[in-house]
């Protein structure tokens, strides 16, 4: 279910009375709902918490690297539908890597303009250590769909 959707059904159910709506709070940052367990304490709020949720909370430091700003990030989340384009995992804040073009930039991190978008750390590191090299990439898929020189035993591998 998408934020959206969460919007309209919490606006929809405002007049209940449950306690578990009254839990929910918009993170300021990355703009999901979440429980008030994902978010740190702070005295000085009305609900004794700070507003941005514990995974947005730690991403400056992380994003500096690649010179974009944690807005800028999310909205790259929010476009790819908090979805990775590879493997379709389900991204996060925090479970999200940066994606950026190698050739730009020589050195760990970005400029910030040859950012491509977020991916899981797996996918991330996969492509990275191929170079980010899509005829490797495409030799490496041939490779992983071909069929075994030497049937493997019964319950290993594709046959």
């Amino acid at each position: 279910m998408d934020d959206s959707n969460v919007i309209e059904a919490l606006q929809r159910f405002a007049d209940i009375d449950d306690p578990e709506l009254d839990a929910l709070k918009q993170c300021k940052t990355c703009e999901r709902f979440l429980e008030l367990r994902m978010f740190r304490r702070w005295n000085q709020s009305p609900d004794g918490h700070l507003y941005t949720c514990m995974e947005c909370d730690g991403l400056h430091e992380r994003l500096g690297n690649y010179h974009i700003t944690v807005r800028q990030f999310i909205l790259i989340l929010q476009r790819q539908g908090w979805i990775d384009p590879v493997c379709g995992r389900l991204l996060t804040p925090a479970t999200a890597s940066v994606d950026h073009d190698h050739l730009c930039c020589k050195k760990d991190g970005s400029c910030g303009k040859c950012v491509r978008g977020a991916l899981c750390v797996e996918c991330n590191a996969g492509m990275g250590l191929l170079g980010d090299d899509p005829v490797r990439m495409l030799a490496g898929y041939k490779y992983l769909t071909q069929r075994y020189a030497v049937p493997p035993k019964e319950g290993y591998g594709r046959v």
